[in-house]
C-alpha cells in the first residue's frame, strides 16, 4: 500500500486485529525512510482532527510513532510469511471489503442520503478508496484462483503410493 500523500489508518474491529495490523504493517515498515514519526491518533472529522484540533487535513502528526529500529540492528523479516498473513487478513475479512466497496460505490453515484446499511463506514474520499478496494479485492480473488489451479494440478499429478 503506498499512499505518498497521506498517512494510512487502518480501523479494526478489536484490539487483536488492530494488534495483528499493527504487528504486520511495522515489520514490512520497518526499514522505510520515509516512515512517518509522528501521527494523528484519532479521526479527521468536520474539518478538523478530533486528537488535537489542527484544521489541515494534512498537519503533522500530534502524538509518536512507535519507535523503528536502531541503526546497528539487523531486522531478519520473512517477506513471504507476512505477505501470506496481510492476503490471510484480507481473505478472512473480503466480506467487509466488499461491503465497504459497495457503500464507497454508493456514496460517488448517489451523493444523497446515507444508507443505513452502509452507516458504520467513515469514508473520507469514496472514490479513491473504491479504487483501492477494487485493487485489494481483484488481488486476493486472483491469488484464491492461481491456489485452486495449483492444488488442482498437483493433485492431478499425484500418484498414489509414489
Amino acid at each position: 500500500v503506498i499512499q505518498p500523500e497521506r498517512a494510512l489508518y487502518i480501523q479494526a474491529n478489536n484490539c487483536v486485529e488492530a494488534r495483528d495490523w499493527i504487528d504486520i504493517l511495522t515489520k514490512v515498515s520497518q526499514c522505510n525512510r520515509k516512515r512517518l514519526s509522528t501521527f494523528h491518533p484519532s479521526a479527521y472529522l468536520n474539518g478538523h482532527w478530533l486528537c488535537c484540533k489542527m484544521s489541515a487535513d494534512t498537519a503533522p502528526g500530534c502524538t509518536p510513532c512507535t519507535g523503528g529500529l536502531p541503526a546497528n540492528i539487523q531486522l531478519n523479516v520473512d517477506g513471504d510469511r507476512e505477505a501470506e498473513r496481510i492476503y490471510s487478513l484480507f481473505s478472512t475479512y473480503m466480506n467487509k471489503l466488499v461491503n465497504m466497496q459497495e457503500a464507497c460505490g454508493s456514496r460517488s453515484v448517489y451523493d444523497g442520503p446515507e444508507q443505513e446499511e452502509y452507516s458504520s463506514f467513515l469514508i473520507d474520499d469514496p472514490q479513491e478508496t473504491y479504487k483501492t478496494l477494487k485493487v485489494i479485492i481483484s488481488s486476493v480473488q486472483t491469488l484464491e484462483q492461481q491456489h485452486t489451479k495449483y492444488k488442482r494440478d498437483v493433485f492431478r499429478k499425484t500418484k498414489i503410493g509414489s
